[in-house]
């Protein structure tokens, strides 16, 4: 692993005032970059569950307590997937800070837990890969919880991948990108995009082509943004853990 030293003085505040671990506790410096320090990190982006703040188009159809219950629903199978794989270490990228304890009590304590940092979603994204390459990762990817396609097969390949590329990206239907591996910290890729926007994923092609960067593509798949791309288990997961046998409000039932 690098030597302590070899932090800098962001990375020194940010990782040793954001990191929490199982036991409730503050850990030093050298323990907390002992501890995430692994040849593989996968960074999951997380929001803590309140309404006006997660699945803000889903919600204009079906509402702000369906879409806080899809959205938990969506992260906790996400994570039943993929946590507790022996290939990487997993790590919860989490916001507001101050939801802290409500994100550990919801998610477990089994995980190690990290507070978004930037203004927008490129320095968030930026400062996380940042974090756990300054850590000593030797590969990272990092993954929101819209996208009910990935699964431990896709992070696998993203890995092997990255044995031999500089970048891996996962193309969203919606323009965007389901997924980033990076072999190394990229600031450069997380500068001057259209965050949220159907440009996102080809800017950061073009980008990664112009730094001469090399890079696999994985297939697309769809991130779930309205109600009519929700797939008929979730459906019927909603309905039973929502309001029993009563139709969720801007729901269609699948044929």
């Amino acid at each position: 692993m690098r030597d302590i030293k070899a932090a800098t003085a962001f990375d020194r505040r940010v990782v040793a005032k954001v990191l929490t671990f199982p036991v409730g506790r503050e850990f030093s410096v050298r323990e907390l970059l002992i501890a995430v320090s692994a040849e593989a990190v996968l960074m999951i982006f997380t929001k803590y569950p309140e309404p006006g703040r997660v699945k803000t188009r889903l919600a204009k159809t079906l509402g702000d307590d369906i879409a806080v219950q899809l959205y938990r629903l969506m992260a906790e199978d996400i994570l039943r997937r993929l946590k507790g794989c022996q290939h990487y270490k997993t790590v919860i990228f989490f916001d507001p800070p101050h939801r802290a304890s409500d994100i550990k009590d919801w998610l477990g304590n089994d995980l190690c837990y990290i507070k978004q940092s930037g203004q927008n979603l490129g320095e968030r994204l930026s400062n996380a890969f940042r974090v756990v390459f300054r850590s000593g990762a030797g590969h990272a990817v990092v993954i929101g919880t819209d996208c009910l396609g990935i699964t431990q097969d896709t992070i696998s390949k993203t890995l092997q991948y990255l044995a031999e590329k500089d970048v891996v990206i996962g193309p969203a239907e919606d323009g965007g990108y389901y997924l980033l591996g990076l072999s190394q910290y990229i600031p450069e890729l997380f500068i001057s995009i259209d965050w949220s926007t159907d440009k996102v994923f080809h800017q950061t092609v073009a980008k990664v082509k112009r730094l001469g960067l090399s890079f696999a593509i994985l297939k697309p798949l769809k991130d779930l943004d309205d109600s009519s791309d929700l797939p008929p288990a979730l459906y019927y997961l909603l309905k039973q853990r929502g309001q029993g046998e009563k139709p969720l409000r801007g729901i269609s039932a699948p044929d």
